[in-house]
């Protein structure tokens, strides 16, 4: 069981381990299979996170723009209104005490040009940021300068194994 403020989840030991690592660790690396429950403790661990704290921000770095509107969605559904839920950055950019960015690494060339905080990186379906058309390239350079921009941030990798 994962017990949180309002939600109490009954989920599988590779579930409660990563749980337990998104509290404890501040590096994981992700590989299990399509259905194993990958982003929905990632996605529980971001609520609760917005929940306990006065302020914090996460970046949610996605391969595709298809998934930042499915992504988007999934949160701005499961948040409450104080949690600003972003799927662009913007030179007038307002930055809010809480809010998730639901970026491309494309996106995330703005980010690096603002002056906010980030406290959770996380990098979902790693294996489809292909390197076609140089999207490889601007992954590994967004990567090493988040990395460096923001280096207090807890930052997690997810990918999807195939059997």
């Amino acid at each position: 069981m994962i017990s949180l403020e309002s939600n109490s989840f009954l989920v599988t030991d590779f579930q409660k381990d990563l749980w337990e690592g998104l509290n404890n660790i501040s590096e994981i690396a992700i590989s299990a299979p399509t259905s194993s429950g990958k982003s929905f403790i990632i996605k529980q661990y971001l609520i609760n996170e917005f929940f306990n704290k006065n302020e914090f921000r996460a970046l949610y770095i996605v391969p595709s723009r298809a998934l930042i509107n499915q992504v988007s969605e999934e949160f701005k559904s499961e948040l409450n209104n104080d949690v600003r839920v972003k799927s662009s950055v913007t030179e007038e950019n307002e930055v809010s005490d809480k809010e998730i960015y639901i970026l491309t690494p494309e996106r995330c060339i703005k980010i690096l040009d603002i002056d906010i905080k980030i406290d959770f990186i996380f990098i979902d379906e790693v294996q489809g940021i292909e390197d076609t058309l140089g999207r490889g390239l601007t992954f590994e350079y967004v990567f090493n300068e988040i990395s460096l921009k923001f280096p207090s941030a807890k930052i997690h990798f997810c990918r999807t194994k195939y059997y």
